[in-house]
């Protein structure tokens, strides 16, 4: 079995999770290097002079005890770090 990882994350922490993917031994994934996000009222990427910055998005699908792995490293960077991410974690059906 398998699991879709969805991560958005603020620019700033591209860096970051270039490294978990590659501690993870992560070689396929697709990174989308711009996103408007709102993240709450106070927050958002909107790239525009009232919302200024862009979010990226990573996406990953792993085997089930990888997945677990990286999620791991995903929770402790969420304890590191004071800048906003999330993470959202979904069984795959199929791959085709």
């Amino acid at each position: 079995m398998y699991k879709f990882i969805e991560i958005t994350y603020d620019n700033a922490l591209d860096d970051y999770i270039d490294k978990l993917l590659e501690k993870a031994e992560i070689e396929r994934y697709s990174k989308i290097p711009s996103i408007h996000t709102k993240w709450s009222e106070e927050l958002r990427h909107l790239n525009n002079s009232t919302w200024p910055g862009l979010d990226l998005m990573v996406i990953v699908i792993l085997e089930n005890k990888k997945a677990v792995e990286f999620c791991d490293y995903l929770k402790k960077l969420k304890k590191e770090v004071d800048i906003e991410f999330r993470a959202v974690v979904m069984p795959v059906e199929e791959i085709i």
